[in-house]
């Protein structure tokens, strides 16, 4: 279960970064900007709730240092 919320975060941000860079190329309304941001912001939150929930443990993101 938690690889699926992961995957639906993932690519709920992937979307969102789509249609941000078709906007330069497109017409695209900023409400669909904005609904995919707060569907991703949405998901990241329910996974955490879901995680305290069920007491699994968070895997921590750290970023990779820049060369």
């Amino acid at each position: 279960a938690r690889r699926q919320r992961q995957m639906c975060i993932r690519d709920s941000r992937r979307a969102e970064r789509f249609i941000t860079e078709l906007k330069g190329e497109e017409d695209v309304s900023n409400v669909i900007i904005a609904y995919i941001n707060r569907l991703s912001d949405y998901l990241f939150i329910l996974a955490r709730k879901l995680s305290k929930d069920f007491d699994v443990e968070e895997i921590k993101w750290i970023a990779k240092k820049n060369k």
